[in-house]
């Protein structure tokens, strides 16, 4: 997760947190109807109705504090006070649960006892959906409505009852190890999502600036001439930082296929994935020959409508859902092939070989040919447990340095696949 000023992070979390904290008001509202509907009639009735009128007092004042920070712009501007407030009447409302709690179960028989551990156990997992963007949040209620029910149930005569704690205590338990996984990951796409709602903010600064400096721009030459090499820096930065909000995303800015980031992680999992299964998984790298004499000769532009050209052609061959054909770096393409034995790998990387040909893109600055041709080299692997997704990366590389040694315009094989892996995959293939 991204370092942050802690508190424009912890602001951002506890924006997020109030701006959902309708629902958890809602739930709570219902379960406390629902506990007053079934003890209603029961031997505590007065007990349980002064319960109720409490409970929803206190609610009703949390949720005008609540919602009138929710309206307020200047409310949002300092959250402490709502996180104080936010967190201390969660205190109240478990410790009142709790409370209820310890009067019925010490008032009623077992069986009656049953419904409000249930509806304790299904308060204590909506919290869990509501309340876990902050675990100090989630355990302003969790606590006081829980653990003294159960000091309260191990510390009663009858097993039933002390059973009953003990199984409340597991269950807590429980829910408490999936409430701090929960809140990692909750934390983390919060994080990005900061991260990017930050990027956004930048970028639309520097576009009010630069709007603001054309309006600004005068016909004095001096002045014009300054006011150019300011819009200039600002251009650059604007440009910065929307390249960051692209390079944060999958697809590669120029050819719109995936783009390296994209390619890194899916031949991890992939690679994963074939090590689970025990089947093959090919590599295919592609370099465009002479490109670097074609974007000399010919500029940049037709160089970027070259690149795209053999990007959209390469993308087109990988048709299987879990194929994956990316710009790897320049001119340079990996195609990423699950569930598939380096004959086949071949075979497609030939489809690809000759596609780029059909293109016709005239380069009479080639040493190959006088159109652009493009240079291949094949991997295949079974993972083994010692092994890592580099190792086929590394030989599909050195296959493609071979194919571009013996001349361009050509595929080469990783000898060691072919040697040590061919009878294996086509066992697994069969």
């Amino acid at each position: 997760m991204t370092n942050h000023k802690y508190s424009d992070f912890k602001k951002h979390q506890i924006n997020v947190l109030i701006n959902q904290s309708p629902t958890a008001i809602t739930m709570g509202a219902i379960a406390a109807a629902f506990l007053f509907l079934i003890y209603y009639n029961s031997a505590i009735q007065y007990e349980i109705t002064l319960w109720i009128a409490v409970y929803f007092i206190f609610y009703l004042v949390r949720y005008v504090v609540i919602k009138n920070y929710i309206n307020t712009s200047q409310g949002l501007q300092d959250p402490k006070f709502i996180f104080w407030f936010y967190n201390s009447s969660l205190v109240v409302i478990g410790l009142l649960w709790s409370g209820a709690g310890i009067y019925i179960l010490g008032s009623l028989n077992y069986f009656e006892n049953i419904y409000f551990l249930m509806l304790l156990g299904g308060l204590v997992s909506g919290a869990v959906a509501t309340n876990i963007i902050l675990l100090s949040v989630y355990f302003s209620f969790f606590i006081p409505a829980t653990l003294p029910v159960i000091l309260f149930l191990l510390l009663q005569p009858t097993e039933q009852l002390k059973l009953s704690g003990f199984i409340i205590l597991l269950f807590v338990s429980f829910i408490s190890l999936i409430a701090h996984r929960l809140h990692k990951i909750i934390s983390e796409s919060l994080s990005y999502q900061f991260d990017n709602l930050q990027l956004l903010d930048d970028l639309k600064q520097e576009k009010n600036r630069v709007t603001q400096l054309y309006s600004s721009l005068e016909f004095d030459l001096a002045q014009r001439k300054k006011a150019e090499e300011q819009l200039k820096d600002e251009k650059e930065r604007a440009e910065e930082l929307a390249k960051t909000l692209m390079a944060i995303s999958n697809l590669d800015g120029l050819t719109g296929i995936p783009n390296r980031r994209n390619f890194d992680s899916t031949l991890a999992n992939e690679w994963n994935r074939a090590s689970r299964s025990g089947t093959p998984i090919s590599l295919i790298m592609c370099d465009i020959d002479n490109f670097k004499s074609y974007n000399d000769n010919y500029g940049h532009q037709k160089g970027d409508t070259c690149l795209i050209q053999v990007a959209t052609t390469l993308q087109s061959h990988a048709r299987r859902d879990n194929d994956l054909a990316a710009r790897y770096g320049g001119e340079e393409f990996g195609i990423i092939l699950p569930i598939t034995n380096l004959e086949n790998a071949k075979d497609l990387a030939d489809q690809m070989l000759i596609a780029v040909r059909d293109l016709n893109i005239i380069h009479r600055f080639s040493d190959v040919d006088n159109i652009v041709t493009a240079s291949f080299g094949v991997a295949t692997l079974i993972p083994q447990k010692e092994q890592q997704s580099k190792t086929l990366l590394s030989r599909a590389d050195k296959a493609l340095y071979k194919a571009k040694q013996q001349g361009r315009n050509q595929i080469a094989v990783s000898q060691v696949e072919l040697i040590s892996n061919e009878e294996d995959i086509n066992k697994q293939l069969a």
